[in-house]
């Protein structure tokens, strides 16, 4: 699939040498889900010369303000068909059955518990993601729940010593993680980000590129050297 991309789409300040690239993604979103081995490839070719950023996009805030007019949704069960789609297409197994065992009533609580983690690292609020989106659509439990927000945290302390929970929990809790979810809704808003994922790809030079919904890697890594021709060779 060729990726539909607006050349100068936004300015930003110079990411300096190679791109930066800024996904907006949510635990709820299927193609987020789809697209995460994807751009796994595509970090590992482009390496040190490639500074990546995680935003939240607050898919759900509740469904009795939910449409997606594209694919006719406005309640949970309706759901699970355009899942089984993601799935299919990016030839991966999805619990598309949560949805009607145990249907998440928003993604705004995962979201908030990604930019918590992220307090303390980005990197590690990338594993966390991965954890919540495996989590749901690996294994459909349901995280919109705090108990498995809080389960899957727990249990990334006991893998990585330096992450601590507690503190994860306060800024959970507190108004923390709910003040930097916040602030990416408000650039969501402020560049009419409304299909997910969303990639905002700069270069060096001021010059930018979008990217919206699920793409393959070759349809990445064109856009990416629409930018800076080469890129990918470089060493």
């Amino acid at each position: 699939m060729r990726p539909k991309y607006n050349v100068d789409y936004i300015s930003q300040q110079p990411a300096g040498h190679g791109v930066h690239i800024t996904v907006y993604a949510d635990p709820l979103c299927c193609w987020s889900w789809a697209m995460q081995p994807v751009l796994t490839e595509v970090k590992k070719e482009l390496g040190k010369k490639a500074r990546w950023e995680l935003k939240m996009c607050g898919l759900i805030s509740s469904w009795s303000n939910f449409h997606d007019e594209v694919n006719s949704i406005s309640r949970p069960a309706q759901m699970g068909p355009l899942w089984m789609h993601a799935g299919h297409i990016a030839n991966r197994s999805i619990q598309h059955q949560v949805w009607v065992n145990d249907p998440p009533t928003t993604s705004y609580p995962a979201c908030v518990a990604v930019k918590s983690v992220q307090l303390q690292s980005p990197e590690l609020g990338e594993v966390y993601f991965k954890l919540l989106t495996d989590t749901c659509m690996g294994e459909g439990r349901n995280i919109a729940r705090q108990s498995v927000l809080f389960d899957i945290a727990k249990q990334l302390a006991l893998d990585v010593p330096g992450f601590d929970f507690r503190k994860f929990e306060d800024d959970y809790k507190g108004n923390n993680g709910m003040d930097a979810f916040r602030s990416d809704l408000a650039e969501v808003h402020k560049y009419n980000i409304n299909r997910f994922p969303t990639l905002i790809i700069r270069a060096g030079d001021d010059r930018a590129i979008s990217i919206s919904g699920y793409h393959n890697y070759a349809a990445i890594m064109e856009a990416i050297e629409t930018l800076v021709p080469g890129i990918a060779v470089e060493q």
